[in-house]
């Protein structure tokens, strides 16, 4: 998990079988997991919900960015959701629309960081690419970015 820089208050939070926090030499932290799927998940409650990264708020989706071409895969993770065959177009569309923006926003020093904490674990669950999205520029008027699945 990689904070972006306005979610770092959640460090004050120790979470559960983990290596705790580090930081990269560019600033950016990131928790250093000992592969438990969940560190923050305590007695069957969210420890951190009132202030519960992207990562959290986006599961069982996350991007990989692909820094070459300026694009992201929105990627499904399989094993620790029981929800993840069921999820909503609505969630998912709101989802492409958070990695848009992180894509446009992110500098390319996180977004690295970010595959690099994420691309194994992902791939150790059964992950399957969602869907494959181009970088667009959004407006607040513009309609969701359509792809197909």
């Amino acid at each position: 998990m990689v904070l972006l820089p306005s979610e770092e208050r959640a460090r004050k939070y120790e979470p559960l079988s983990t290596g705790g926090f580090a930081v990269t030499t560019q600033g950016f932290h990131y928790l250093a997991s000992d592969g438990c799927p969940c560190p923050f998940f305590v007695g069957g409650l969210c420890s951190v919900y009132p202030i519960r990264p992207i990562d959290c708020r986006m599961f069982p989706l996350f991007p990989l960015f692909e820094i070459e071409t300026d694009s992201f895969s929105l990627v499904r993770a399989g094993k620790y959701c029981p929800l993840h065959r069921r999820l909503t177009g609505d969630f998912v569309e709101a989802c492409a629309d958070v990695c848009h923006l992180l894509n446009s926003e992110m500098p390319v020093e996180w977004k690295r960081l970010y595959n690099t904490q994420n691309r194994p674990r992902l791939m150790d669950t059964g992950a399957s690419v969602l869907r494959s999205l181009p970088l667009v520029t959004l407006s607040a008027s513009a309609p969701h970015a359509a792809a197909s699945p």
